[in-house]
């Protein structure tokens, strides 16, 4: 939000459906201010910082003997 001023309603037609409700660029804006504080505040719960929670169909498609292990849920975190 910091990028416009939602003080003036002027221009903000570009970024809504119906004068209430965002449109794709609104919401492009709100996720990205979103990840943005995710990333500075809480750098922990940012994506770049958790694994996915199970494995890749490659990695289980290149390790067939490891099939039971592999699929065993994960935690998200990485610790």
């Amino acid at each position: 939000m910091r990028r416009l001023s939602w003080r003036e309603e002027a221009g903000l037609e570009q970024f809504l459906t119906d004068g209430l409700h965002l449109n794709e660029k609104g919401y492009a804006i709100v996720f990205d201010e979103l990840v943005t504080t995710i990333k500075e505040n809480y750098p922990k719960y940012h994506y770049d910082n958790m694994q996915s929670t199970f494995a890749y169909f490659d990695i289980l498609a290149n390790n067939p003997d490891n099939y039971m292990e592999l699929t065993k849920k994960r935690r998200a975190f990485l610790e």
